[in-house]
């Protein structure tokens, strides 16, 4: 009986000294919901593992990326591919301007330019991550493109898709997260490359 008991209090114990939000005051803050899931025999080296500080960064920039839906995006032609066929760009679009430690979200935008085609359809478009690990973009429908007297019009639908190791447990999450972008081939074609893609 006495080992019974020291053992449920040293559970407590160990309970009570944990460290780091709960997932409860994750979702209350960020408006988000968990689901867990036991590690089970998944191996946990495959799996990003996130501490606090790195949580709320990345749940951070989503919540203001999510603010920025029915704004323009902002952007900079990160590459730039010249050839005969035509011009391949990589367009990187405006983060928030937050200093987040252990976390940090972008945008791209990858498309192939022809001389003969006027409908500026991406070949490619994501969001993802520099560092930290643990999410990801998901496209859900074709982007919607228009254009019309000179301005190409691109809106994007998806979601980001959380799943990651916290306090023992496998926590996944999804949350909505749509963006558009406008600009004249005019305005894209006088922006210098600001990086590459290696």
């Amino acid at each position: 009986m006495k080992q019974i008991c020291g053992m449920a209090i040293l559970s407590l114990f160990l309970i009570g000294c944990s460290s780091g939000k709960s997932l409860d005051e994750f979702e209350e803050e960020y408006d988000v919901t968990f689901f867990t899931e036991e590690i089970g025999d998944r191996d946990p080296d495959r799996t990003a593992q996130l501490d606090e500080d790195q949580i709320d960064g990345l749940l951070t920039y989503i919540k203001e990326y999510q603010a920025m839906e029915n704004e323009r995006s902002d952007f900079e032609v990160f590459f730039r591919l010249e050839g005969e066929e035509g011009e391949g760009y990589t367009l990187q679009l405006e983060a928030p301007e937050r200093e987040i430690p252990n976390y940090n979200l972008f945008r791209m935008i990858h498309f192939d330019l022809e001389f003969s085609n006027s409908s500026y359809i991406p070949k490619d478009v994501n969001s993802s991550l520099n560092i930290g690990g643990g999410l990801e973009w998901v496209q859900l429908v074709e982007p919607v493109v228009d254009g019309k007297d000179g301005i190409i019009s691109i809106e994007v639908i998806g979601e980001w898709k959380g799943e990651f190791i916290y306090q023992g447990e496998i926590v996944k999450f999804n949350a909505e997260n749509s963006w558009w972008i406008e600009f004249t081939i005019e305005e894209l074609r006088g922006m210098e490359p600001v990086g590459n893609e290696e």
